[in-house]
């Protein structure tokens, strides 16, 4: 009887062990995280108020913004903003063409953040897929205005032909919801 009664608590310390390795390896999800790597930022052609032009994108294609209320490494936009315009974050110098401005990472609220020409840049959360420019002129906090970046930054609001700037009929003038 003694033996019986080892064996049967052997038996429950198996499975107890084997359910605790299946449950623990559920909840194991391998920490990932675009901080990581360097960042790459390339750029794209892209119609803005119905001019060609020449915008700044992330690795995957999706167009980069800025905010013009932001100043220097001080983001304008947190909480619910940086969740509509998630910040371009990476944690080493980020990659790219060559360009006339200067892409680096900067130390800001959000974390580490791609900036290109002292402007931070940030993605918006209305673009569904790649090419889309929906963010582009639109309200944000601080009375900034979103801008979809370009390589000549200076000229992005301001409409010139291959500067990115104008309203593209995506965000319109005036919304944007302040963010």
């Amino acid at each position: 009887m003694f033996g019986g009664d080892i064996a049967m608590v052997s038996r429950r310390i198996v499975v107890s062990v084997a359910a605790a390795l299946v449950f623990a390896t559920a909840l194991w999800v391998p920490e990932f995280s675009v901080q990581s790597a360097p960042f790459t930022v390339s750029i794209a052609t892209a119609t803005i108020a119905g001019r060609p032009g020449v915008i700044l994108v992330e690795a995957n294609g999706f167009a980069l913004y800025y905010l013009t209320s932001d100043r220097g490494t001080v983001s304008a936009c947190g909480g619910a903003c940086a969740g509509t315009w998630p910040p371009l974050l990476s944690g080493a110098p980020p990659t790219g063409p060559s360009l006339p401005g200067r892409l680096t990472v900067v130390s800001t609220a959000h974390g580490s953040q791609v900036s290109y020409g002292g402007h931070l840049l940030y993605r918006y959360a209305g673009d569904a897929q790649p090419g889309q420019i929906n963010g582009h002129d639109r309200a944000g906090p601080g009375g900034g205005r979103w801008y979809v970046a370009t390589p000549r930054m200076s000229d992005a609001a301001s409409g010139a032909p291959g500067s990115g700037g104008g309203n593209d009929g995506g965000g319109g003038q005036g919304s944007g919801g302040g963010y």
